[in-house]
């Protein structure tokens, strides 16, 4: 069906052919027709809308001297709200806006201008489709809301030196890139190569090499935390905060609007701050965690035990030996003498906004807890799944998992830089062998082994070779969890291993490392959202056995006997649908787009 609005009237003079927004619009499928009235100076937009972010908008530029902008009621999903429009008279040609609002202070098209902006304005009615001519328009105005058409921006991102930080932050960089974003990427120099095939526009995202400087105690050949371990990670941060003389010059040199940075460079806000650039710290952990760990108030280990006040899922209960790791994480030095917890508020304090993957129908009570706690805008980018992967599947494997019936396998992996002690290795494999099903197994070896066929339980290989494979080398991951025979995933509980497994139809079993972000995940997974079963541990100890991990893979796996399975798989279901409905990761990376245009 096709949205109609016609705009007659009551402007001085639209004229939109010249437009960015414009020239946007007209890329998309089905294009919109445009047919210009001269005797009236009036635009008319036609399109089939099928997406929630544009359903009977109707966009022209107003060229009105100094007026005003606002987004509300949100057309376009933004979330920001602005007062509109113009100081408080009703004479503005578009009325004023009577309804509360919160966020950004209005501005002028002159303020504006006079930053440097070369965008447009732009009015919008909102969702409904509507003929107006000029009295309905005046009689209407106060349900008018600007938005500012900007200019493209130039971004520079500055992640955490490890590839659990540097692949989401590039994924973020190439969704940008689509909308015509401009990116500066530091990244060490020798791990560029590593990530060069994941840069989906090379036209628009350039990779700037960092080399990092050698610090006491590092290997020479060290860049990431990926040739360390973890005991070394302070020395990361410590080269990191060593390159802050050289990313100032790179920033006067490069001149980006906007710096994204990660956990650790703290320092990075007061240095944006000196030469002009606005700063967002973006998180590649969920705003739940941040919310129940890096609320100001929270100091002594009792704080820890349950949720801070005002925390929106007060069902989150850490067990003790959770409460012990996470208390003294607080107090760890993490590299060049500064605490790890004043890296992570002191960056979220001077930042201009907060950021992180997420969208408001699942993050949404944390986001407005942690608007609230940090007293700035917090924006979300979407789930952010991964492009598909133009390869394919290792043969190997691809012939391996083919033997079995849809839905089957259990795949087990826990990231790149975890490995688990040999107990617990132990019971996870003793575990999978007493499930009597097919499986999967990328894992690192325990520190003490140099490869993980040394580390396997006596006779295990023997018992499982028709069944069961366990490999300690790089997997795809994102190919193995889309394949049919996959039916369950017993993941450490990251963030991109978890949003990989919910837009896939294989069911979580939730085994989290000892981590903030791990653990939080788990019970918001396991709990509020019910999407995965997590492994029973020991309270005090945090062990777990075989027949626990046994317990946990069969109650996702054997729905039709567990109600508990049943209900997971259904709320699994709805979860992905959400995450791959039309257009919706689209809308929520347009939104985050916006609001860094307004931040700017």
């Amino acid at each position: 069906m096709l949205n109609r609005l016609h705009f007659l009237n009551g402007l001085d003079s639209v004229n939109m052919l010249n437009s960015l927004y414009l020239h946007r619009l007209l890329q998309k499928d089905p294009p919109i027709e445009l047919l210009h009235i001269a005797s009236v100076q009036t635009l008319m937009l036609f399109w089939n809308s099928h997406s929630r972010m544009a359903t009977g908008l109707a966009i022209l530029e107003l060229l009105f001297k100094n007026s005003c902008f606002g987004t509300h009621p949100d057309p376009i999903q933004t979330r920001t709200h602005h007062p509109l429009p113009h100081q408080n008279s009703n004479s503005h040609p578009l009325g004023r806006n009577e309804r509360g609002s919160r966020g950004i202070p209005y501005k002028t098209k002159e303020e504006d201008n006079e930053r440097g902006s070369k965008g447009k304005w732009c009015a919008v009615r909102g969702r409904e489709v509507l003929g107006l001519g000029g009295k309905e328009m005046l009689e209407l105005g106060k349900e008018y809301y600007f938005i500012k058409d900007a200019a493209p921006l130039h971004i520079a991102m500055y992640p955490w030196f490890a590839m659990g930080h540097l692949t989401p932050f590039l994924h973020l960089a190439n969704k940008l890139a689509k909308r015509g974003h401009k990116i500066s990427f530091f990244i060490p120099r020798r791990t560029q190569a590593k990530l060069e095939d994941l840069n989906l526009h090379p036209n628009l995202i350039t990779f700037v090499p960092i080399n990092v400087p050698h610090v006491d105690g590092l290997p020479y050949d060290a860049e990431t935390t990926s040739d360390v371990p973890s005991s070394l990670f302070p020395l990361i941060a410590t080269a990191m905060d060593l390159t802050e003389k050289n990313i100032e010059l790179l920033l006067l040199d490069l001149k980006p609007h906007i710096v994204l940075f990660d956990f650790s460079t703290y320092w990075l806000p007061n240095l944006a701050r000196r030469i002009g650039i606005k700063s967002l710290q973006y998180w590649i952990i969920s705003p739940a965690t941040v919310g129940y760990m890096a609320s100001p108030a929270r100091q002594r280990e009792d704080d820890m035990r349950k949720p801070p006040s005002g925390f929106p899922d007060c069902s989150i209960k850490l067990h003790a030996h959770e409460v012990r790791f996470l208390a003294a994480a607080r107090k760890l030095e993490f590299g060049n003498g500064v605490l790890f917890y004043d890296r992570i508020s002191v960056g979220a304090d001077l930042s201009d906004a907060i950021g992180f993957k997420g969208c408001r129908e699942i993050e949404g009570p944390y986001v407005d807890y942690l608007e609230t706690q940090f007293g700035k805008p917090v924006l979300l980018t979407g789930p952010l799944v991964p492009e598909p992967s133009n390869s394919t599947l290792d043969a190997k494997w691809g012939e391996w998992l083919g033997r079995f019936k849809a839905g089957s396998v259990i795949y087990i992996a826990f990231g790149s830089e975890h490995s688990l002690q040999q107990n617990q290795l132990n019971e996870l494999l003793l575990g999978l062998e007493l499930t009597g099903m097919p499986f999967f197994a990328a894992l690192k070896p325990p520190i003490e082994f140099e490869s993980i066929e040394k580390a396997l339980p006596k006779g295990f290989k023997e018992r499982v070779q028709e069944r069961g494979v366990v490999y300690g080398g790089w997997v795809q991951q994102q190919l193995i969890l889309a394949h049919p025979s996959v039916g369950c995933f017993i993941t450490h509980c990251g963030g991109a291993s978890l949003t990989e497994a919910l837009v896939n139809r294989c069911q979580l079993v939730l085994l989290p490392r000892l981590g903030s972000d791990f653990i939080i995940n788990a019970r918001t997974m396991g709990g509020k959202l019910r999407v995965g079963v997590e492994v029973e541990k020991g309270e005090e100890d945090g062990l777990f056995t075989k027949e626990s991990v046994c317990k946990a893979v069969k109650t996702v796996m054997d729905d039709e006997i567990d109600q508990l399975g049943r209900e997971v798989r259904a709320n699994h279901n709805k979860v992905r649908s959400l995450l791959l409905s039309n257009n919706f990761e689209s809308s929520c990376v347009d939104a985050f787009s916006h609001r860094l245009q307004d931040l700017v």
